[in-house]
This record gives C-alpha cells, structure tokens and sequence, in this order.
C-alpha cells in the first residue's frame, strides 16, 4: 500500500480494471495518467476509465495502491479515486468498533485556513468569531500539535479536527515566529 497523502500534481499513475463488466479469463486494462488533483476525499486523474472501472485500484510507479476507482467524470479522462488512506483510516475505526460520521447539522468546526504546499500546517486565514480565533490562533501560525497528537501539515490537521465532535475541548500547540505557544480551543460546530 501506497501513501496517498504524498500524491502530488502531475504525477504519473496507473489504473487496473475491467472495462464494460469482469470477463473470466481476460486480464485487467492498464491504462496510464496523471494526477489532477489530490484532496483529502478525493483523487483527480486523467487515467481513462469507463464502465465497470469502479472499484479498480490505482498504483503510483513503484506499483503500490494509492487510491480505489470510485467515479467516471464528465469526460473519460476527468475521473475521481478515493485515496487509499481513507480506506485506512476507516478501516482502523472498523476494527476499534469506533462510530465516526456526524449527525445531521452536525460538524466539527475550528475556523481555519491552511497551505496545502507546504510541509507544515501553516494557518492562512482565521475567521472572525470561529474557535480558533477565540482560542488565539493567528495567521501565520503553525499548528505543530492538535490534541496532543502532531500534525505534519494541513491535511493531517484537518484529519484530526474531522475527528473530534462539536463541544470537545483540545489542547493545540502552534508555532509563532521563535516562540512555542500552547492553547485550549472548543471545537465549534458547522452546522451543516
């Protein structure tokens, strides 16, 4: 298994399936592509899929799973794979008997913005009133620590948030210039 956290833009992938439907004795299609896009439900490719596709693994070059066929776009080479670290993690949750999900108008929700090139979770924009403004997060910050657990970069901390429920109350470590400065913060709730 890949990491599908480290697919980047640009980068050369591989799509297996079985166009139409599965037909006994005949191989799976290989078809090659590009990475479009890569957020943290999704995987963008231009690999030509078409019918019966879904499901089918997608491999980077080095021939490790790095997403799962989930939709044909629009056009043939406009297509959508979940990333196979949601599958992980999902997984985990199965095996722990964990519940995840959120009821109905319910979403964790701190009030940021991030940079997803870089290489920490350098915070961009705080809304006005949201949590993390009323924590005394700051543009320009870098969350280092999220609920005693570290974050590498704004994908794994929206990760954690997306863990956490409206009303629970986390300690989150940021970098500020030279200076280390630890904050609680309540996670709000989007209302969605």
């Amino acid at each position: 298994m890949g990491n599908s956290q480290t697919v980047i833009g640009g980068q050369w992938v591989l799509a297996m399936g079985h166009p139409g439907r599965f037909e006994s004795g005949r191989p799976p299609v290989v078809r090659l592509g590009r990475v479009l896009e890569n957020h943290r439900n999704l995987i963008k490719t231009d690999c030509k899929l078409v019918g019966g596709d879904s499901g089918g693994p997608l491999f980077d070059m080095q021939g490790r799973v790095i997403g799962v066929h989930s939709r044909i776009g629009n056009s043939l080479f406009n297509n959508i794979h979940v990333p196979i670290q949601a599958y992980r993690d999902n997984w985990d949750k199965l095996v722990k008997g964990d519940q995840w999900g959120y009821l109905p108008g319910s979403k964790p929700f701190i009030g940021v913005k991030g940079s997803r090139k870089s290489n920490e979770a350098v915070i961009t924009h705080v809304y006005p009133g949201a949590p993390a403004e009323r924590a005394g997060i700051r543009v320009g910050d870098v969350v280092t620590k999220f609920d005693d657990e570290p974050v590498d970069d704004f994908y794994s901390l929206r990760r954690l948030v997306d863990a956490k429920h409206p009303g629970d109350f986390v300690n989150v470590q940021v970098k500020r210039g030279m200076e280390v400065v630890q904050l609680r913060l309540k996670i709000g709730n989007l209302g969605v």
